[in-house]
């Protein structure tokens, strides 16, 4: 929805409709921020902080990390940004004191497993984190929602990407969706309700099969990472009074919160048009309205965002 939202606010901008707000609920713009790739170590950098936080939420962390967890944080996204970013920039060339000392850190910042880090070879992506963070009780936690654990359905080896979260919230939502069309609007289908679009597209979440009835087309991904920040950026610079709302949760392995925050500061905004990016965060995961507490929130700020939206 985010990748959408961004590249219709650019292409709708040429054509004589502006937008007062956009707000991007869980958002990636740029997937480069957010593929593990053989030729891109970003998105392991820009992950680490989310599994801090996960490991944080499960009592994984040192008792001096676990005292105040924001300010873990923050010193995380720090080492994040540099000395690991230094490291992966390295590759093979770190010395094998410089290597154990990044692995030391990686397990102190994760609840990881020192021998886990090293055969990563430091780079830890979703699955791996998702399904070792809590093996020794034989739990995964969940990707979209890291505060979420259950036993994985195939066995605890060698088995598929497993993602408790959409065990426990997948059911609800076509139920719900149902239940309006037919009770509410009066409307009786037997066509399938689709929870993603990846279901839709065909496109598998990590590790499952797809089998959707659309293709997704990509258009000018083929040419690299899809992105559509830099059509954000343009409907941004070409209507000074476009606001922008970004709602993050410390929990959400989908889209990384410190991801989010990378896209946004490489806009290239001048400090007029900055200034009018906001943000919400959340102690959620990717649905940050989840449990009640966080819809609460949620609404509080939407409702004061299109306040600000129509000041003006």
């Amino acid at each position: 929805g985010t990748t959408r939202a961004a590249g219709v606010s650019g292409y709708l901008i040429d054509r004589g409709i502006a937008f007062n707000g956009v707000v991007l609920l869980s958002e990636v713009l740029n997937f480069e921020t957010l593929e593990t790739t053989k030729t891109n170590d970003l998105a392991y950098e820009l992950t680490l902080p989310t599994y801090t936080m996960i490991a944080g939420y499960h009592k994984r962390l040192a008792p001096e990390l676990m005292q105040d967890l924001q300010k873990t944080k923050a010193e995380v996204e720090h080492w994040a940004a540099t000395e690991y970013a230094q490291a992966l920039d390295a590759g093979d060339s770190l010395t094998p004191e410089q290597r154990q000392h990044i692995v030391d850190q990686l397990a102190r910042y994760t609840g990881l497993k020192k021998e886990f880090i090293d055969q990563a070879n430091l780079r830890i992506d979703v699955r791996g984190f998702t399904h070792n963070l809590l093996i020794d009780q034989k739990l995964r936690v969940g990707r979209l929602d890291g505060r979420y654990t259950g036993p994985d359905p195939n066995g605890l080896l060698d088995t598929p990407f497993y993602d408790p979260t959409g065990s426990a919230t997948d059911p609800p939502f076509p139920a719900t969706f149902n239940d309006y069309l037919r009770r509410e609007l009066n409307y009786r289908t037997d066509v399938p309700y689709y929870v993603s679009a990846r279901d839709m597209a065909g496109v598998p979440e990590p590790g499952q099969r797809g089998g959707g009835p659309f293709q997704w087309e990509w258009g000018s991904a083929g040419e690299g990472f899809p992105d559509t920040a830099t059509a954000l950026r343009a409907a941004i610079t070409k209507d000074p009074y476009l606001k922008v709302l970004v709602m993050e949760g410390d929990y959400d392995l989908a889209t990384p919160f410190f991801a989010a925050d990378y896209t946004m500061n490489h806009l290239d905004l001048q400090p007029d048009y900055r200034k009018n990016i906001s943000y919400a965060k959340y102690a959620a995961g990717h649905m940050v309205y989840l449990p009640m507490d966080g819809l609460t929130k949620m609404r509080k700020d939407f409702d004061d965002f299109l306040n600000q939206t129509t000041a003006h």
